[in-house]
């Protein structure tokens, strides 16, 4: 017994930890050393650096711009969608134009207040408050810029059937401005509000349709 002597084995294999480990350093070493090579501005042939002090220049100008562009069409939005749908429909006649101006007023100040919570203070909108705004902007404003495009264009006019004895501007103007329909006094407010009701209702459709197969996570009504 003695003599004998013991001979111990010593595994030499890796392990599975130290081969990924070893090879998580060869891959990372080249990628590290690149991505130096790519933040220096000296270095040849490389990615010109872009410094932390102006893309902190340029956040603030994206921020501005983009709180206009909501504002615009969330909150003028939703005010226009009121007045021009309400004339759309036929209840804003002329002689109720400021009833009309205060309900557009009051929706605008609803509208500004969700839009200083969400967009200035980035705080999330209830499902309720989303589906109104939806609601209000995409299909009620969706008929009030139909409504509003088509008399842009020069489809909608609405000149009493004796304009031309009214008013002795010409043939084809009002007052020297681009008046088609003049010379024939026509009126194409029927027309116009069948096209809108049209539309009006497809945005509906639409807007009912996704909200019923998104659910009630869904903001983005109609894409």
């Amino acid at each position: 017994m003695g003599g004998d002597a013991i001979v111990v084995e010593v595994d030499a294999t890796p392990t599975m930890q130290q081969v990924q480990g070893k090879a998580k350093k060869r891959l990372e070493s080249p990628r590290a050393a690149a991505a130096e090579k790519a933040l220096d501005p000296h270095h040849p042939g490389t990615v010109p650096h872009v410094h932390d002090d102006k893309n902190k220049q340029v956040e603030p100008i994206v921020w501005i711009l983009d709180l206009c562009a909501t504002f615009l069409l969330e909150v003028m939005g939703g005010c226009g969608a009121v007045w021009g749908a309400s004339d759309a429909a036929n209840v804003r006649t002329g002689s109720n134009n400021n009833t009309w101006r205060f309900w557009s007023a009051m929706v605008a100040f609803l509208c500004f207040f969700r839009w200083v919570n969400t967009a200035v203070m980035k705080k999330q909108a209830t499902h309720d408050q989303e589906t109104l705004a939806t609601l209000l902007l995409q299909v009620v404003g969706g008929a009030g810029a139909v409504w509003g495009i088509l008399e842009i264009v020069g489809l909608r006019v609405n000149y009493p059937a004796s304009c031309m004895e009214m008013q002795p501007w010409g043939n084809s103007s009002v007052g020297g401005a681009w008046a088609p329909g003049y010379s024939t006094c026509r009126n194409t407010f029927t027309e116009c509000r069948i096209i809108t009701g049209v539309f009006f209702l497809w945005f509906a459709y639409l807007w009912w349709t996704v909200r019923q197969r998104q659910g009630p996570g869904a903001l983005n009504i109609i894409s």
